[in-house]
């Protein structure tokens, strides 16, 4: 029901459509390894109202040298978190192993 709320403000800002297409997805994988390869290492969240901080995630940032993004309840259109994440895991595999795995935020798509 809220989201029926959220539609004109959602429109508003762009995001005609919560659907995310089989293209969206293929785009999200060219998109993290792009930012992979310029050096930009983050994970893409996708919270509630508002992003959510964790205790102890800057830790885990500066050991493995990446950031953690949370777009609140509403992602960008066409964007396919568990895409985007899953190339981030593994370039972290085999950059660092798969121990950071167990220090992860739970709450990181696509893992």
């Amino acid at each position: 029901m809220a989201l029926f709320f959220l539609m004109p403000m959602l429109k508003r800002d762009g995001y005609t459509s919560l659907r995310v297409s089989k293209d969206d997805c293929a785009q999200s994988k060219k998109m993290a390894l792009a930012d992979l390869k310029k050096g930009q290492v983050k994970f893409l969240l996708q919270g509630g109202i508002a992003p959510v901080h964790v205790k102890g995630q800057e830790i885990f940032e500066k050991k493995y040298g990446l950031h953690f993004r949370d777009f609140g309840c509403v992602i960008p259109k066409g964007l396919c978190l568990d895409i985007y994440n899953r190339e981030v895991g593994q370039y972290l595999d085999k950059k660092h192993g798969k121990a950071w795995r167990k220090e992860v935020r739970k709450d990181v798509q696509g893992l």
